[in-house]
């Protein structure tokens, strides 16, 4: 069956087979990247978290990479048996999703690093 050959519902049956798996993959990079986008500004505020970071892995950086991974694959695993339950929607708006937080995390992470040096 290709792609283009669609269900009684009118979505393909190749959409039908991964978008449980696009879905919940797409929420967990979401949910990664606004905690790494977190961690870095609470990090950044808070001493007493970033030694705590400093000491898990010997860097903070590391320790954020691993958390987030972890994020990553906790929020993928738990949603995808709920959004295998749920009716098929178009792909596309998962990766507008995915792209919009992305751009939005960079520029929040460097409005805070410009407002934390000019301000001291």
């Amino acid at each position: 069956m290709s792609q283009l050959d669609t269900t009684s519902s009118g979505t393909s049956a190749e959409v039908k087979r991964w978008w449980p798996d696009v879905a919940a993959a797409s929420l967990g990079a979401i949910m990664a990247m606004l905690f790494v986008v977190a961690i870095t500004i609470a990090s950044e505020l808070s001493s007493s978290l970033m030694s705590s970071l400093k000491s898990m892995t010997g860097h903070h950086w590391i320790s954020k990479g691993l958390l987030s991974l972890g994020v990553f694959l906790a929020i993928t695993i738990i949603a995808h048996p709920i959004l295998s339950r749920r009716h098929p929607k178009d792909l596309t708006i998962w990766g507008i999703a995915v792209t919009a937080t992305a751009l939005l995390g960079a520029v929040v992470i460097i409005l805070f690093f410009v407002g934390h040096y000019l301000t001291g």
